[in-house]
């Protein structure tokens, strides 16, 4: 609710948690320079130093990402906030520790690193008390409320009170009711007042000061409610409007226009452009430096499968992408040449628990297909998919066509992102999880979508292959 405002403040501290960052670099440059005669390493090269910051910045960004540095500091304590700052500065000063560790040639100031690590968690906790202070002055002083008037007087209503009470950091002021019917019991509904009725509505916005009004009411009381929205819109009152006409509905809410026709929408994936553009802007940069990275690994996997047996080096099938859209996946052939043909004979071994073919211990599988299959090898080709745009890094696996077919309508939902070579089942033991489990961990996965939670799924994915658990 009022996200728009949580959003903005949640840029806000990212973009400034960058610019921290940055200018703690160059203080810790500034200071290692400044003392150099104290040193006896030769002085590191300037344009060395700014070549690590273009790699420091986006790895930092996307460590802000994945723990989340930038949510609500209103619902956090000053310990917390501070052990945000921590887990970014730890893991990113490893990170980076180890790549100069690694390439010992590489004339880089180790001074300069550790006082930036150090000086980076400073400031960024500095920063972190500064906001949470001024947060806290702003709701003492009433600098940072919302005030709000409630139409209606029913559960709707009563709810919405509930709601507003028990999530006071949203910064909300709840002024009271106004109701549609003439008479009414009690003068108040969870210890918010009535403040009068629908004759003397305007009066009430004139008595108070009104900065949102949310109408909450029944279908049938709907229709009572249009001088009141005329008048809202008179006065340059921001109107919000209850949809309890659809009760089962968990789909998110909001308004387009199609030229200067409305359009209420309803959409169960997400829809923030920019988030889904950072997205695909990542699958690209990742998959494009794993392809270049894994060419000797692709080499060594071709040479390997022709040595074992005839047929084609990959292994193409036509999946179900994104809305059903079909395409072909690519995988190193783990399996021997004409596989597919032989699996209605394997059909009465079939593992699954539903619309998919799983055996433990497939007798198709090759001596080298076991391997890359144990270690996720076989998956690598699918990076080009990614960089077509078929696929994602992180989302739902893509479903064969026949599977789709059988599957139940509440399920078909998985296809509303685009899928992606590892999700929450992939890291979460894979082929060892029963097939309506597995599926509700997509839906899990599109519901809370987020750029944090894939960078976290691709945090934990590391693990999970070098285990090799639930693979097969």
């Amino acid at each position: 609710m009022f996200n728009k405002k949580e959003r903005f403040s949640s840029i806000t501290i990212f973009i400034t948690d960058i610019l921290i960052t940055i200018g703690t670099y160059l203080l810790a440059f500034w200071i290692r320079d400044y003392f150099t005669e104290y040193f006896t390493a030769p002085r590191p090269p300037f344009g060395l130093n700014m070549k690590l910051l273009i790699m420091i910045v986006p790895l930092w960004a996307l460590l802000f990402l994945a723990f989340r540095t930038f949510d609500s500091l209103r619902t956090k304590t000053f310990l917390q906030a501070g052990f945000d700052s921590l887990k970014v500065v730890l893991s990113g000063g490893l990170l980076v520790g180890f790549g100069v560790f690694i390439f010992k040639g590489i004339l880089v100031s180790r001074f300069v690193i550790f006082s930036f690590v150090v000086l980076d968690f400073i400031f960024l906790t500095t920063e972190r008390f500064c906001i949470r202070e001024y947060l806290k002055y702003c709701q003492s002083k009433g600098l940072d409320l919302i005030n709000v008037l409630v139409v209606g007087t029913g559960k709707e209503a009563e709810e919405l009170a509930r709601i507003i009470q028990s999530h006071r950091v949203w910064g909300l002021n709840l002024l009271g009711f106004v109701s549609l019917r003439k008479r009414y019991e009690s003068n108040e509904i969870g210890g918010y007042p009535i403040l009068g009725e629908k004759s003397n509505f305007i009066g009430i916005l004139h008595q108070h000061i009104v900065d949102e009004v949310i109408f909450a009411s029944s279908k049938k009381d709907l229709w009572k409610m249009e001088e009141l929205f005329l008048i809202c819109e008179e006065e340059g009152i921001n109107t919000r409007v209850t949809l309890n006409a659809f009760p089962h509905l968990f789909a998110r809410v909001y308004l387009e226009k199609l030229q200067d026709i409305p359009l209420l929408t309803f959409s169960t994936k997400p829809n923030d452009e920019f988030a889904l553009f950072i997205k695909r802007l990542l699958d690209i940069i990742i998959s494009g430096i794993l392809l270049i990275l894994f060419l000797p690994i692709f080499g060594i996997v071709v040479l390997l499968i022709r040595l074992e047996s005839k047929g084609g080096v990959f292994f193409k099938q036509v999946r179900s992408g994104l809305n059903g859209r079909k395409f072909t996946l690519l995988k190193f052939r783990s399996m021997v040449a004409g596989a597919e043909n032989l699996q209605r004979e394997l059909q009465n071994l079939d593992e699954a628990d539903g619309p998919v073919f799983k055996i433990k211990h497939d007798p198709r599988v090759t001596k080298v297909g076991r391997v890359i299959r144990k270690t996720s090898i076989d998956e690598l080709p699918q990076l080009i998919n990614v960089l077509k745009g078929d696929m994602s890094l992180v989302g739902p696996r893509p479903p064969i066509p026949e599977e789709v077919e059988k599957y139940e309508r509440w399920q078909r939902r998985r296809l509303s992102m685009k899928p992606g070579i590892t999700c929450i089942w992939q890291v979460s033991g894979r082929s060892g999880i029963g097939f309506e489990r597995w599926m509700n961990m997509d839906l899990e996965y599109i519901d809370k979508w987020s750029l944090g939670l894939d960078m976290r799924i691709l945090l934990k994915t590391i693990p999970a292959v070098l285990s090799g658990k639930g693979a097969s």
